[in-house]
């Protein structure tokens, strides 16, 4: 298990910050140096809706071709 430094509510209102403008899940992450998971469970125990990684590759342009062709 990942240690996570401390959330603080610095932390939280940029997180609310980032979702009200449609940042991507990887970039705010990126910007509070967390995970992408931590990051969205975060935002789901909050309540703050953010992108899913399909809503995001479609709003950077991103076609079909850029899923995944694994089966699992």
């Amino acid at each position: 298990m990942v240690k996570h430094a401390p959330w603080t509510p610095a932390d939280l209102e940029i997180l609310k910050a980032l979702a009200k403008v449609g940042a991507s899940p990887l970039r705010i992450a990126a910007k509070l140096k967390r995970t992408v998971s931590f990051i969205r469970n975060i935002a789901r125990q909050h309540g703050i809706k953010i992108k899913t990684t399909k809503e995001a590759r479609r709003s950077y342009g991103l076609g079909p071709q850029w899923t995944s062709n694994r089966n699992f």
